[in-house]
């Protein structure tokens, strides 16, 4: 099985954002604007979720930083 690409990831994440914007039906999907302000409510939410279930935001925050930050520099090496 191939290893998925960031942009495999990046196509995941708007389907994501998608659905999550059916399910609350917030502003369209058809503009920067819409796209920023769905993913910043989807993160809010999301971290909503963490803390109901007694994990740690931050610590969620920073562990997903973390895999985009060596997800995008395995991209840049593969790319070299």
């Amino acid at each position: 099985m191939t290893e998925p690409t960031n942009d495999d990831r990046a196509v995941w994440a708007f389907r994501a954002v998608q659905e999550f914007r059916n399910v609350c039906q917030g502003s369209p999907l058809d503009s920067e604007e819409g796209i920023e302000e769905a993913i910043g409510d989807l993160i809010a939410d999301l971290l909503h979720l963490a803390r109901q279930n007694d994990l740690d935001p931050s610590l969620l925050l920073n562990r997903g930083w973390m895999h985009f930050e060596a997800e995008e520099a395995e991209a840049k090496e593969a790319a070299q």
